[in-house]
């Protein structure tokens, strides 16, 4: 099974869907990490060992929550990284639900 991490912020709609469509429609577990202090120049401690400066890329390039790693690849947008669950899943996209295909596309 795919390993999945989730980057978002509380009050984040989009962070929610995400959350719900991997983890309660996909069945796919993961963890989550919000990420507000980040966003707002605060960083722990451990921020080099934790991946941080990789996140905070991957925000500036993309500018959008929510951000999701899935098997340790390239951080990527929501909707990419749904696309990317279903491939290793084995799942064509003819199987994907209407509102999944138009995340995937987005």
């Amino acid at each position: 099974m795919a390993q999945v991490k989730i980057y978002g912020k509380e009050g984040c709609g989009k962070c929610e869907a995400a959350k719900k469509t991997i983890g309660e429609r996909m069945g796919t577990p993961f963890d989550y990490m919000d990420i507000e202090n980040l966003l707002a120049g605060v960083a722990p401690d451990d921020w080099r060992e934790q991946n941080y400066h990789d996140i905070m890329a991957a925000y500036t390039y993309l500018d959008t929550l929510p951000l999701v790693q899935v098997d340790n690849e390239e951080i990527t947008t929501y909707p990419k990284a749904v696309k990317r669950l279903k491939e290793l899943r084995g799942t064509s996209v003819e199987d994907a639900t209407p509102v999944e295909l138009e995340l995937a596309v987005a």
